[in-house]
C-alpha cells in the first residue's frame, strides 16, 4: 500500500490555537514533538470495512518561522508500518498560521505542494473536509465515485497532564452500481498523537 493518502488524513493532529494571540505565542505552541498510533480503514470487494494498515509516527518540529504574511514550522515526520512489504516513510511538511496584519489568521498545512486549513469548531475541536483524489479513493476501496470526501476531526485533551489528539476520519463515498446510486460513510482513520515532554 502507498502511504500518501495515509499523510494527508492524518497529518492535522498538531494543536490548534486561539485567534488574537501573537504570531509569536502561536507558533510557539505548536512547535515540540510528537508520537502516535493509527489504523487506516477500507471497504473490501463484498462490502464489508477492514483494516487497511497501522502504523505508529514520530513528528519532530522545526524552529519558529515568521515572516510578514506566515509564522510556521518545518515538521519532519517519521512513519513505520505493521507490514512489513512497506517501508518506513519519512517526510517535511509545513503548519502553521497566515498573518494578516501581524495578526494570527488562518490555521494551515502544506502538504506535498498542497494547502489545507483547518477549522475550530469548539474550544478543543477542529475539522478538515476534502474531496477526495481518485488515488485517495482507490486506497479506501473504491476504484471510482460520483462524489466521495473525508472530514477529519481533532479533538485536544490532556490525560494526566499529558497533551492527546484524538483524530478520527469519516469517508462518505456515492457511486453507480449497475442501475443504482449508492452511499457508504464509513471510518477510515482513527489514531492519535501525544505531545512528548522535552
Amino acid at each position: 500500500m502507498q502511504v500518501k493518502n495515509v499523510i494527508l488524513i492524518f497529518i492535522i493532529s498538531l494543536p490548534s490555537m486561539i485567534y488574537g494571540q501573537s504570531a509569536k505565542e502561536a507558533i510557539a505552541k505548536l512547535a515540540g514533538n510528537y508520537s502516535g498510533e493509527w489504523t487506516s480503514y477500507m471497504m473490501s470487494k463484498d462490502g464489508q470495512i477492514i483494516k487497511a494498515i497501522s502504523w505508529i509516527d514520530t513528528l519532530k518540529c522545526s524552529e519558529p518561522i515568521i515572516n510578514d504574511t506566515l509564522a510556521y514550522l518545518n515538521v519532519y515526520s517519521s512513519m513505520v508500518f505493521d507490514n512489513p512489504q512497506v517501508p518506513p516513510y519519512k517526510m517535511v511538511f509545513q503548519e502553521g498560521y497566515k498573518l494578516e496584519k501581524r495578526k494570527v489568521g488562518a490555521h494551515f498545512f502544506t502538504i506535498m505542494g498542497v494547502e489545507q486549513v483547518e477549522q475550530q469548531v469548539e474550544e478543543n475541536t477542529y475539522v478538515i473536509s476534502k474531496v477526495l483524489t481518485p488515488f485517495e479513493l482507490k486506497q479506501i476501496g473504491f476504484e471510482s465515485a460520483l462524489e466521495a470526501t473525508t472530514t477529519t476531526t481533532k479533538v485536544i485533551m490532556k490525560v494526566e497532564g499529558v497533551e492527546y489528539h484524538k483524530i478520527t476520519g469519516i469517508s462518505t463515498v456515492k457511486w453507480k452500481e449497475g442501475t443504482d446510486i449508492k452511499i457508504k460513510q464509513f471510518v477510515s482513520l482513527e489514531g492519535f498523537h501525544k505531545k512528548l515532554n522535552e
